[in-house]
């Protein structure tokens, strides 16, 4: 009996859990909105893109991207 609520209880937790995930198809991106920079201490280059969320959240995306593709452009 103990088994049979316990396993109703972490199915039930794990629904919620799933349930609160939002997924959506990516967006084509506008690259004259993304941000090119170099980390100083690594040496590494990211591209970064400002974005509000369905909930109207500020959300900031970086990728890291090869140095020697945007070495004209970084910032």
């Amino acid at each position: 009996m103990k088994a049979t609520i316990v396993l109703v209880l972490l199915l039930s937790a794990s629904v919620l859990i799933a349930g609160c995930q939002h997924n959506s198809i990516p967006k084509q991106v506008d690259s004259s909105k993304l941000y090119y920079f170099k980390d100083s201490k690594t040496g590494i280059c990211f591209a970064a893109i400002n974005s509000f969320t369905h909930g109207s959240n500020y959300v900031t995306s970086i990728a890291c991207v090869p140095c020697d593709s945007v070495k004209n452009i970084i910032k």
